[in-house]
């Protein structure tokens, strides 16, 4: 049976943060949880698309680069991705769990790099919320079967991810952290 998960991580000049995103995919492609990684180019003028062609993966590129990577993707699950979020060693645990577990979307509680009281209340803030509301935001990264986000939609505008995290609701909580960079 092919691997359950295909990886989105839309891009827009992100050469810098590409490379540590994709490096702690390995431990899903390891496990056998990852099927593909695509990489819906939003308009990069650097190196994204070369580090995600070195990296394994596939662009997507055009205006509506991350609906055509939605479209696209072969797997029974979708993970989507900010390039500056790394997940944390140990995802795959709690994810294989929740694959075995149901057709519920879940995103990761997200822990930011940077320093500061402020910056992880913040954290805990955003972590707090979504558990409220059952809706994730971009950082805190999503997977959902991909009949939950197709039926969403990807709507249009300067930041397509964020709109169709506003539109995927019920979501839980993986006891997995993704860590936010820069």
């Amino acid at each position: 049976m092919p691997a359950a998960i295909s990886v989105i991580i839309p891009v827009g000049n992100a050469a810098r943060s590409l490379p540590g995103c994709c490096a702690a995919l390995m431990e899903g492609l390891e496990e056998g949880l990852l099927r593909e990684l695509l990489v819906a180019d939003m308009g990069s003028e650097d190196d994204s698309l070369r580090i995600a062609d070195a990296m394994g993966g596939e662009a997507v590129r055009g205006p509506q680069a991350l609906g055509d990577a939605v479209a696209q993707a072969k797997g029974q699950w979708l993970l989507l991705l900010r390039p500056e979020t790394r997940l944390a060693r140990g995802w795959t645990v709690p994810v294989a769990d929740h694959l075995s577990a149901g057709q519920r979307p879940a995103h990761f509680r997200i822990v930011h790099d940077a320093p500061g009281l402020g910056v992880r209340l913040s954290a805990s803030l955003t972590n707090l919320r979504s558990g409220l509301t059952g809706r994730a935001v971009p950082l805190q990264g999503l997977l959902a079967p991909r009949r939950v986000v197709e039926k969403a939609g990807v709507p249009g505008g300067r930041d397509p991810m964020a709109g169709l995290f506003r539109r995927v609701t019920g979501v839980g909580s993986l006891p997995a952290e993704i860590r936010v960079t820069g």
